[in-house]
Formats: structure tokens, C-alpha cells, sequence
């Protein structure tokens, strides 16, 4: 089972580097809570909300997230905690952003909860908003 779990969770950030956030969608639970810390700020969406975001918010102008050194650790048989860098380019700055993902899935594999914590520094910094 473990196993069927980390590949969801590498199957979701594939279909988030491709832009692929409704088929990304797929792998929430409708009633799905994700929690954003960017920073001090702390948000709770749904997830038409967060689908939204990512599809016409400020960050889709910067084309798709590249993630590298993808790390994924299963966490008894629902949670996971996933970490990576978070690379994109805002105009000619190249912004590397540590992020970790603490998730669990409910009992039928789908992403029930999620919450996501990064350092928003760099992305203020390519913008000149430090």
C-alpha cells in the first residue's frame, strides 16, 4: 500500500510540472483541505479554489513549476511528507524555493489533506518586492 501511495504523491507533482491541474484534481478528495504557508501567511482553500489559483493566478504567468531533489517518505498507512525545490524563472531571476508538503490520504487513496510551507523570499526578491 505504501508503496501505491508514494506513487500518487510523484504522480501529482508530474501532473503539476506539466500543467495538468485537473487531472491533478483527480487525485483529491472533493472534500480535500489544503493549507498554504507562504511565510506568516497561513490560508485554507478547496480545491476549486487552489485549482483556480494555479491555473489563472499570479504564478501561472511564470510557466510551470519545475520540482528537483523530490524526496517522498510514507508515513504510517494515510500521511505522507514530501520535499522539494521549487524552481522557477520570474523574469531573467532563476528562484529556488524550499518547500515541504505534509499530507494524508483517505481510505481510498485519495489526497484528503494537505498542507504546503515555503519561504516566499525569493519570489519576492525576483519581483523587487524584498
Amino acid at each position: 500500500m505504501s508503496e501505491q501511495l508514494k506513487q500518487t504523491v510523484g504522480q501529482l507533482f508530474d501532473l503539476f510540472s506539466q500543467g495538468e491541474w485537473d487531472e491533478a484534481a483527480k487525485l483529491f478528495s472533493p472534500d480535500v483541505k489544503i493549507t498554504q504557508q507562504f511565510g506568516a501567511e497561513i490560508k485554507t482553500v478547496d480545491l476549486e479554489t487552489f485549482i483556480s489559483s494555479a491555473k489563472h493566478g499570479p504564478l501561472s504567468k511564470v510557466g510551470h513549476p519545475v520540482y528537483e531533489d523530490r524526496v517522498v517518505q510514507i508515513i504510517g498507512n494515510t500521511g505522507f511528507v514530501e520535499q522539494h525545490t521549487t524552481c522557477l524563472t520570474i523574469g531573467q531571476t532563476d528562484c529556488r524555493i524550499p518547500v515541504c508538503i505534509v499530507g494524508a490520504f483517505d481510505t481510498e487513496g485519495k489526497i484528503i489533506q494537505i498542507e504546503e510551507y515555503l519561504d516566499p523570499s525569493p519570489i519576492m526578491r525576483a519581483l523587487g518586492a524584498s
